[in-house]
C-alpha cells in the first residue's frame, strides 16, 4: 500500500502553497466583509435601542417635573383669591385671621411641599406665617412675625399687577446669610393680594420645597442611571456626584458647571429644545423643561412678562459613557470574531483541497476520496438532521442526527421510500412535491414526539433538489433542525405582548376615565371627588403590580433574575402582617391561621418571602370568587419550615395543575373572569427554588386547592460558605 508521500510525489510544495493562497485570501476577504456588515448592523441596532430608551426615560422625567410644578402655581392662585384672605385685607382687622391661619396650617400639613406660607402687608410686615417645621407645621405667633420690606422677593412681588406671579430661581435656602444645613432646595413664588375694591393690599409668598420635586425626579432613576438636572446656566441642580450640586451657591464651585466639563455637548444643548449628542464624552440625551410656561403673566427673578417665564428653564440630561456602550458592543464583536475564526479554519481546508485538485489532476481520485471521507465525518457530526433521497424518493443517506430525530436506524431504511421509512406525512409529501414541481425547495415546520415524554419538538425542514453536472435531477437533500426554542420564544413574546396589553388596558382606561371627570367637572361634591381619587389610586396600585410582575418575569427570562438579600427572618411575623392586610381588604372570605406560639426563623430574603405569600394568598382569594374559608398553617421541623395555604375555591383539573407554573397560564373556567397576568406562580416557583425549597400542589375541581411550601433553614449555598 502506497504511503501519503508516495501518492503526492511530484507535487511542488511551493506551487501548492501559492495556489492555496490564491483561493484562500479572497475567501477570507469576502467573509470578513460580510461579517463586518452584520457586525456593524447589530452594533447599530444596539446603539439605537439604547438611544430610544434614553429618550423615553428623559421624557418621563420631564413630565414628572412639569406635573409637580403645576400644582404649586395652582395653590398660589387659590390662596391669593381665597375669600377669607380678601375679607381680611378688606377689614384690615388682623384679629380675624385665625381661621385663615388654620387653613394655611392644614394646607402645609396635607401638601408637605411648602417650607413657609406667608401673607405680607403693603409695608412689608408679615401678617400671617406658617412654618413647615420639618414635618410639624406651626403658626408663627404675632410677636415673632418679621418685616420683609427689604427682601428682594417682597419688592419683586409687590411691584406686580393683578394676576401676575413672581418666581425665584431654584437655589438653597439661606438663613442669617448662611446656607441652611441640611441643604434645602427652595423656589419662592409670590403674587399680589387685592381687596374687593381692586386695591393692592399685600402679597402672598410660598417657599416651595423643591427637594420634593428633586426626590420625585430621582425616584424615576435607576441606580446605574447617570442623569442630571441643570439650570439655564449649566449648574447642576441634581447629579450623581453630590459635590457637583448647586455650585453657584458656593464661592469655590462657581466654575463647576456642565458647560465647563462638557463644552461640546453644552453648545448643542443651549441652542436646542431637546435631542441627542453622540461624541467622545458619551451619548447625551437632553430635553429642556419650562416648568412655569403655562403662566400667562409672570416675572422670573425680575425678568418680566411672558418672555421672562420662557427663560425659566431647566434641562434634563441623561448620559451614557462610552465604556458602558462599548461593553455591550464588545459582546457582539467577540461573537463575530469567534464565527470568523471557525470559518477561517473551514475555508483553509477548502482552499487547500482546491489547490491540490487544480495542481494535480491525477491526484483527483485520491483527493476526492479523502474529501468524501472528510465530508462524511462533517455531515455525521452536524447537529442538524440530513436525509438524502434519490429521484424515486428512496432513502440514500441519513446522518446520526436524523436517526435520533425520527428514532430509526439508517441501515434499516436505506433504499426504502421516505414516506414509509419515516412516518411523518408532511415530510414525505413535501419531498414528493419538491421533485414533482421542480422547485428549488420548501421550508416548513412539523412536530415529532419527544422520547422522554416531554412536549413534542418543533422541527424545521428545508428540502432542495440535487442535480448532477448535466443538470439532471438525481434526488433531494432535506436538512432538519430543532426550532422548538425559537418557536417557543416567539410564542412567549406574543403572549407577553397580548397579556401586557390586555392587563394594562383595564386600569389605564379606568384611570383615564375618572381623571377626565375630575378635570372637566368642577361641580363634583368633595366626597365624590375623594371617591374618584381613591379609585384612581387603587387602579394605579394595580397597574404597578402588573408592571412589577412583567419586570420580574423579564429579569428571569434574561437570566438576571432577582437579587436576593438573605438573612434570618421571623416567618411568623411575615405571615401575620400579610394575612392582616388581606383581612382588612376582604369582606367575603374567612382567614384561618394555625401558627405555633414559638418563634419560627428561616434564612430567607424577607421581601421575596412576603412577595411569595402575597402571590399565593392573592390566588386563593381570586380563585374563590364565591368567598369561603382560606386557611394558612405554619410549622417547623429539623430541616426548616413549611407553610400550607388551602382554599375552598374553583380548584383545578389535572391538566390545569400540570401547567400551573407556566408563564401567562391562568387556570379557571370561562364562566369566571379571573384577573391577572398569569405570572404569579412562575415567580413563586422561582423564589422557592432560589431558597432550595420545594412547592407541591393538590387540587380538585370544585373542591379548592392546597399548596405546601417547604424551605430549609439554610439553603445549600449559604451552608457551604459557612462550612
Amino acid at each position: 500500500m502506497k504511503t501519503y508521500k508516495e501518492k503526492n510525489a511530484g507535487i511542488s510544495v511551493k506551487r501548492l502553497i501559492q495556489q492555496f493562497f490564491i483561493f484562500y485570501i479572497p475567501l477570507l476577504f469576502l467573509v470578513g466583509v460580510i461579517l463586518s456588515f452584520f457586525y456593524y448592523s447589530d452594533a447599530k441596532i444596539v446603539k439605537t435601542a439604547i438611544k430610544k430608551h434614553q429618550e423615553s426615560d428623559v421624557a418621563i422625567k420631564v413630565k414628572s417635573i412639569t406635573s409637580d410644578v403645576k400644582s404649586v402655581v395652582s395653590d398660589l392662585n387659590f390662596i391669593s383669591r381665597q375669600h377669607g384672605l380678601i375679607q381680611l385685607v378688606d377689614k384690615d382687622e388682623r384679629l380675624d385671621k385665625y381661621d385663615l391661619e388654620c387653613d394655611f396650617l392644614k394646607l402645609a400639613e396635607e401638601k408637605e411641599n411648602y417650607d413657609q406660607i406667608r401673607i405680607i402687608d403693603t409695608d412689608g410686615m408679615e401678617i400671617i406665617r406658617v412654618n413647615y417645621n420639618n414635618g410639624n407645621p406651626v403658626i408663627v405667633p404675632d410677636e415673632k412675625l418679621q418685616s420683609k420690606k427689604h427682601r428682594y422677593y417682597f419688592k419683586e412681588t409687590f411691584a406686580l399687577n393683578e394676576g401676575e406671579v413672581y418666581i425665584s430661581p431654584l437655589d438653597l435656602n439661606v438663613e442669617n446669610n448662611l446656607i441652611e444645613l441640611p441643604y434645602k432646595p427652595v423656589i419662592r413664588l409670590g403674587t399680589p393680594v387685592f381687596d374687593s375694591m381692586g386695591e393692592k393690599r399685600g402679597v402672598v409668598v410660598l417657599n416651595y420645597l423643591a427637594g420634593k420635586l428633586i426626590d420625585n425626579f430621582v425616584a424615576l432613576c435607576s441606580k446605574d442611571d447617570d442623569v442630571a438636572l441643570l439650570n439655564s446656566e449649566g449648574y447642576w441642580l441634581y447629579s450623581l456626584g453630590e459635590n457637583d450640586r448647586f455650585g453657584f451657591m458656593f464661592a469655590d464651585n462657581k466654575n463647576l458647571t456642565f458647560a465647563k466639563r462638557y463644552p461640546e455637548a453644552w453648545k448643542v444643548i443651549v441652542d436646542s429644545g431637546s435631542g441627542q449628542i453622540d461624541n467622545n464624552d458619551g451619548i447625551f440625551t437632553f430635553s429642556k423643561v419650562y416648568p412655569f410656561r403655562g403662566i400667562e403673566r409672570g416675572r422670573v427673578g425680575g425678568a418680566s412678562t411672558e418672555k421672562g417665564v420662557d427663560r425659566y428653564v431647566w434641562i434634563v440630561v441623561s448620559k451614557i459613557v462610552p465604556n458602558k456602550l462599548n461593553q455591550q458592543i464588545a459582546v457582539i464583536f467577540k461573537k463575530y470574531i469567534d464565527i470568523y475564526f471557525v470559518i477561517t479554519i473551514f475555508l483553509a481546508l477548502v482552499a487547500w483541497m482546491c489547490a491540490k485538485i487544480s495542481l494535480r489532476e491525477k491526484m483527483a481520485t485520491n483527493s476526492l476520496c479523502r474529501s468524501e471521507e472528510n465530508l462524511d465525518g462533517i455531515i455525521k457530526s452536524i447537529a442538524d438532521g440530513i436525509i438524502v433521497t434519490d429521484h424515486d424518493n428512496n432513502v440514500l443517506f441519513m446522518n446520526p442526527a436524523a436517526e435520533n430525530i425520527f428514532g430509526v436506524s439508517s441501515e434499516h431504511v436505506i433504499g426504502i421510500p421516505v414516506d414509509v421509512a419515516i412516518r411523518e406525512a408532511m415530510l414525505g409529501q413535501r419531498v414528493n412535491d419538491t421533485l414533482a414541481k421542480k422547485q428549488p425547495g420548501y421550508q416548513f415546520d412539523f412536530t415529532v414526539d419527544d422520547p422522554n415524554g416531554n412536549k413534542p419538538k418543533i422541527m424545521h425542514a428545508h428540502t432542495s433538489v440535487i442535480h448532477d453536472r448535466k443538470g439532471r435531477e438525481r434526488g433531494i437533500v432535506t436538512i432538519i433542525n430543532d426550532v422548538t426554542q425559537e418557536r417557543e420564544a416567539v410564542r412567549v413574546k406574543t403572549e407577553f405582548l397580548s397579556t401586557a396589553a390586555h392587563e394594562l388596558r383595564s386600569p389605564l382606561t379606568s384611570i383615564r376615565g375618572f381623571s377626565e371627570i375630575l378635570l372637566t367637572r368642577d361641580n363634583l361634591k368633595p366626597e365624590k371627588r375623594k371617591e374618584f381619587l381613591q379609585y384612581v389610586n387603587e387602579q394605579s396600585v394595580s397597574l404597578c403590580g402588573i408592571i412589577n410582575d412583567l419586570l420580574d418575569i423579564s429579569r428571569i427570562e434574561y437570566g438576571s433574575g432577582f437579587s436576593f438579600n438573605k438573612g434570618v427572618c421571623d416567618i411568623k411575623k411575615c405571615v401575620l402582617d400579610v394575612v392582616s392586610r388581606f383581612k382588612n381588604n376582604d369582606e367575603i372570605h374567612t382567614f384561618i391561621l394555625e401558627i405555633p406560639e414559638e418563634k419560627i426563623e428561616l434564612y430567607v430574603d424577607n421581601d421575596k418571602f412576603v412577595q411569595l405569600l402575597n402571590n399565593l394568598l392573592s390566588n386563593a382569594v381570586k380563585y374563590s370568587p364565591e368567598g369561603g374559608a382560606i386557611s394558612l398553617s405554619v410549622s417547623r421541623n429539623e430541616q426548616g419550615g413549611s407553610f400550607t395555604i388551602k382554599d375552598e375555591g374553583l380548584g383545578m383539573t389535572p391538566d390545569q395543575l400540570k401547567n400551573v407554573f407556566e408563564k401567562f397560564y391562568r387556570a379557571g373556567s370561562s364562566s369566571h373572569n379571573i384577573e391577572g397576568t398569569g405570572l404569579g406562580m412562575t415567580i413563586v416557583k422561582y423564589i422557592v427554588e432560589a431558597h432550595d425549597g420545594e412547592i407541591t400542589i393538590e387540587s380538585e375541581p370544585g373542591k379548592g386547592t392546597e399548596i405546601v411550601v417547604a424551605i430549609p433553614y439554610k439553603p445549600s449555598e449559604e451552608a457551604e460558605q459557612e462550612g
